[in-house]
């Protein structure tokens, strides 16, 4: 797997051009196309995009399947290009306006068909904790290039002479495009040079069945909705805009002025806030948080109608609000949520899902759109108070399916753990159950277990032999004991003491996530020393015990942290995300990560990711712990770090090593 950073400044540098090329197109075509045809006109171009998807999502989904991924998005970006570059000519010989409806139709065809280009290559090269935390940097990227079309419009209005000379910008935009997707398919050929071959023990599904899948149709529902509901907020704009400004010239500085304004507030919140808000709340928030507070600004408009009437100043600045943050969190929150869930996808289904999903449910909903403003301006004679009453409804509902589609993707991530048979934590014990001395009855086990649990004497090898034969099923007894013991002094013990626990504690037992939270405090004061003290010493061959040491303790943190995890969820999952957490497999270990956040309480998930993620460096994995957890680690001297270790904080083997070995070491200057 190539740097991060790397595959993200080239896909930013994508999305860059693209937004440069969107702005380039639809400030003309939109100022060209009201001024002519007015705002009612564009239900026919919300049907015209419905076609043209319904035809290039199948086409995009073969493509992908025979082609190279890189090789298909160079021949889509030069598509683009060449279509700016005819419109421009077209209008500038002929001043031929229809061209406009044209732009109308290809502007949402160039966004849908450019992120799904970049999100699909993003799949290729980022996890999928890196998509969820990075892509909004490439999004930022889009974002900017729009921003700076808008911003440099209305100047170049005044000195080209003609609206539709922008559109040199976007061919000029395009070709900057192909050449970011040209470069980002040479640095990346391994991933994106090549076409998937089906697993012959997994085929390919056909579309129907591909729809089938629950997390499938929820991304396709929340598209179609997302889509439909943007679509009438912008007519909204568009036909309040088109009722106070008359000319081309004007409605074009309109769009363009409204364009800055939107990317702006747009530019602030992806660069400064989105990050942190998904870090924060994760996909959830990143799906739900988009309708519904365009449903509330609806909500505004609605009340703010019903005195003066929908050509009130106030309904114009709630709907322009609504389109502004619709778009800022569309662009800030939902893409970067949206490719995330395709990431739980099985990797051969995941590009023709994306390909139908994009390519169907964006334009079928613009279609949509198209449909029911033709409905209610001509079969029930509604004005435009009747369509933001719809809006309203469509965002309600837009809500509820963004609920729906969080769960089902977090079943997908379950799934996805659990796709294989794999042994469980006490198979993979080996012979040492074995070795415990033979007792005719499980009672006896029983029996033996809390004076051995009581007792410090008591050798700790002897405490867990007897926990791993006890008897499997529900005893609220036997969970009784367990439960006032899971606090053990050591921490091997009372690690088998959770994973015992787990086995006969009753599921909705209260007692199973209380132990999970306790024990997440306790994992993070002990994991804060032990990187601490990792961080303090310098790896060299002198403490190079000491280290190792402080890895197996490390190590330790993790396993207990995965048994309190199994208390409530499911214990095969988890197992199945323990074998992928040793860094071999970056993807593997994303989704691992990734399914326990979604999993665990959402009060305990940062601390729980930061705890059992140790195949970053210790610094990395200090710095999200202690960011986790709220808490600021005093950095210690090499001499600090070594007496604290000389003097263990828990009676347990792995304590007494790192004590021994620090011991050994001597003194540090």
């Amino acid at each position: 797997m190539k740097p991060t950073s790397r595959p993200v400044t080239l896909l930013a540098g994508q999305a860059l051009s693209l937004g440069l090329l969107c702005g380039f197109v639809i400030i003309p075509a939109a100022g060209i196309f009201l001024a002519a045809y007015g705002a009612r006109a564009l239900a026919f171009v919300y049907l015209a995009v419905a076609v043209v998807g319904a035809i290039l999502a199948p086409v995009l989904d073969a493509a992908m399947r025979r082609w190279p991924l890189r090789s298909v998005a160079a021949v889509a970006v030069t598509s683009m290009t060449t279509i700016a570059v005819a419109a421009w000519i077209v209008l500038e010989v002929s001043g031929a306006t229809w061209v406009s409806f044209v732009l109308q139709v290809v502007f949402p065809m160039l966004i849908q068909t450019g992120f799904l280009l970049i999100g699909a290559q993003a799949g290729q090269l980022l996890t999928v904790r890196e998509m969820k935390e990075r892509f909004s940097r490439v999004v930022f990227g889009f974002v900017l290039g729009f921003f700076a079309s808008g911003l440099v419009s209305a100047p170049l209005l005044a000195v080209i002479g003609g609206t539709h000379r922008l559109l040199v910008g976007a061919a000029l935009s395009g070709l900057a495009f192909l050449g970011f997707v040209v470069r980002t398919g040479r640095q990346f050929g391994a991933e994106l040079g090549v076409v998937d071959e089906p697993d012959v023990r997994a085929p390919r599904l056909p579309v129907r069945s591909l729809f089938r899948q629950p997390l499938v149709l929820a991304l396709l529902a929340y598209q179609f909705l997302s889509m439909l509901g943007s679509q009438l907020v912008e007519y909204l704009v568009f036909d309040r805009a088109a009722a106070r400004i008359s000319s081309s010239t004007d409605l074009a500085r309109f769009t363009s002025g409204f364009t800055v304004a939107l990317n702006l507030v747009d530019i602030v919140f992806v660069a400064f806030v989105a990050g942190a808000l998904l870090r924060r709340f994760g996909m959830r928030f990143g799906l739900v948080v988009n309708p519904g507070v365009v449903a509330v600004l609806l909500v505004g408009a609605v009340l703010a109608g019903a005195g003066p009437g929908m050509g009130s100043a106030a309904v114009f600045v709630a709907l322009g609000a609504a389109r502004i943050l619709d778009i800022t969190l569309t662009d800030g929150a939902t893409r970067g949520s949206i490719n995330t869930a395709y990431q739980a996808l099985p990797p051969a289904e995941r590009l023709s899902a994306q390909a139908y999903v994009e390519g169907l449910g964006q334009p079928i909903a613009i279609g949509v759109t198209g449909l029911l403003l033709l409905v209610l301006e001509y079969g029930f004679d509604a004005d435009v108070g009747a369509v933001l009453v719809v809006a309203l409804a469509v965002c309600g509902l837009w809500t509820f399916v963004a609920v729906r589609t969080y769960r089902s993707y977090r079943d997908d991530l379950h799934q996805t753990l659990r796709a294989r048979v794999i042994p469980t934590p006490e198979a993979a014990t080996g012979g040492a159950a074995t070795a415990v001395a033979r007792t005719d009855r499980e009672s006896d086990v029983i029996a033996l277990l809390g004076p051995a649990l009581e007792n410090p004497a008591t050798l700790d090898r002897d405490v867990v032999r007897l926990l791993r034969r006890c008897p499997r099923g529900e005893d609220a007894g036997l969970a009784g004991l367990l439960h006032d013991h899971v606090d053990h002094p050591s921490r091997d013990v009372g690690l088998e003491v959770v994973r015992t626990f787990a086995k006969v504690a009753p599921p909705g037992d209260p007692r199973r996530e209380e132990v999970l939270e306790a024990m997440v405090v306790t994992e993070t004061a002990d994991l804060l020393r032990i990187l601490g003290a990792m961080v303090a010493l310098e790896p060299t061959a002198a403490t190079r015990a000491v280290h190792d040491a402080l890895a197996d303790e490390r190590r330790l943190v993790r396993d207990r942290t995965l048994a309190a995890v199994a208390l409530v969820c499911d214990r095969t999952a988890v197992a199945r995300a323990a074998q992928w957490l040793d860094g071999r497999d970056p993807r593997a270990e994303s989704v691992a990560l990734e399914s326990i956040e979604v999993l665990v309480p959402s009060r305990l998930r940062h601390r729980t990711v930061a705890l059992i993620q140790t195949s970053a460096d210790p610094p990395a994995q200090l710095a999200a712990l202690a960011r986790a957890a709220s808490a600021k680690p005093t950095p210690s001297s090499p001499a600090e770090a070594l007496a604290a270790l000389r003097a263990p904080v828990r009676d347990d083997a792995a304590s007494s090593w790192t004590g021994r070995c620090a011991a050994g070491l001597g003194a540090l200057p």
